[in-house]
């Protein structure tokens, strides 16, 4: 998180040099930024069947797709949450997200993200072919609220953290 990068190590078994670096322009850099190819507080880290990745931006309020990161293409392929790569408004919208904290990919290729400060679950479905909008919504009533709640449909809080490996 603070270095504000995603590490890729190829075979962590044997090796445990970093091989790839996402959201810096080197493995010594540690600069935040709100472009394609840069990041600012990653949180957390999905790897889907294809090898594609995704990464949830704290602070630029984002989720970052990279197609191929494993070919050396460290400049992310589609955005989650923000217009376009170099916006970070935060937002409690069917495109916006405030705070995104970690993610899972199921077997079927969803996309879940735990939007902590809106204080939901938000999935899409295909989010490989489509971006938008927000598919479903779990603990609010609508995707323009973030009421906190404790009861059987609402959250306090939508944390996750599942991905120690986040730097």
């Amino acid at each position: 998180k603070g270095n504000h990068r995603v590490l890729i190590f190829d075979n962590p078994a044997n090796d445990t040099t970093a091989d790839t670096v996402l959201g810096q322009p080197s493995f010594t850099s540690s600069a935040t930024a709100t472009t394609a190819n840069g990041m600012s507080g990653p949180r957390g880290v999905a790897v889907d069947t294809l090898g594609r990745v995704y990464v949830a931006e704290e602070y630029n309020h984002r989720i970052l797709l990279f197609d191929n990161p494993l070919s050396g293409d460290t400049t992310a392929d589609t955005v989650f949450g923000q217009p376009g790569f170099t916006t970070s408004a935060s937002a409690t919208t069917a495109n916006g997200m405030t705070s995104p904290d970690d993610l899972v990919i199921d077997t079927a290729g969803r996309l879940y993200v735990a939007d902590l400060n809106n204080r939901r679950v938000l999935i899409f479905q295909n989010p490989a072919n489509d971006t938008t909008p927000i598919d479903t919504v779990f603990g609010q009533p609508n995707l323009t609220s973030s009421l906190v709640t404790i009861t059987a449909n609402g959250l306090r809080a939508a944390v996750s953290h599942s991905n120690p490996a986040m730097e």
